[in-house]
């Protein structure tokens, strides 16, 4: 379990707002990653720190987490990213489908968290999202990157994008850039 207390003080330190006592009281039953994920999955969310999302349902609304409440996003426009791809005909069903996971949703929220020292990150490499706040610290992130792998997770780390770093990164994964 040394490999779980690891991951417990990395989270401290990454995660605002969490408080780690929980996690401590209760481990996960082993160390096999369903076992971890549901362990770290139902404490995050019960502290409102973890919100999980089907991305075919996910359209760029910034999520219901406690970390963010005392933001300001009256700026963000969360129809901005489907806007660009609402007249694209896609070559087939396949491109159309994947590009959904693609989509820099939360990349496009974390140009506003970025003056907040913030971002947004997911879990790998599950089909769905589970989404949750960290601070935006490399050398955390990178320590939070080597524990999740000794469970066979890691975080998909989300670099902050503008409006026209997302426009350019949609046009990289529609061929045209």
């Amino acid at each position: 379990m040394e490999n779980i207390n690891k991951l417990t003080e990395i989270l401290a330190l990454c995660v605002p707002q969490l408080d780690p006592s929980p996690l401590r009281a209760a481990p996960p039953a082993s160390t096999d990653r369903s076992d971890v994920l549901a362990w770290f999955a139902n404490h995050l969310e019960q502290q409102g720190l973890l919100a999980y999302e089907e991305w075919k349902e996910y359209f760029g609304h910034v999520p219901a987490l406690q970390s963010l409440s005392g933001i300001d996003f009256a700026g963000y426009d969360d129809g901005f990213i489907v806007s660009l791809i609402e007249d694209v005909d896609f070559p087939d069903a396949e491109t159309a489908y994947t590009l959904q996971y693609e989509l820099p949703f939360l990349e496009h929220i974390n140009s506003i968290l970025q003056p907040q020292g913030l971002r947004l990150v997911d879990l790998l490499p599950f089909e769905n999202a589970y989404i949750f706040c960290v601070k935006d610290d490399e050398d955390q992130l990178r320590q939070l990157s080597k524990c999740l792998q000794a469970f066979d997770m890691d975080i998909n780390e989300r670099s902050a994008m503008n409006q026209q770093q997302a426009m350019a990164r949609l046009g990289a994964l529609l061929g045209n850039g």
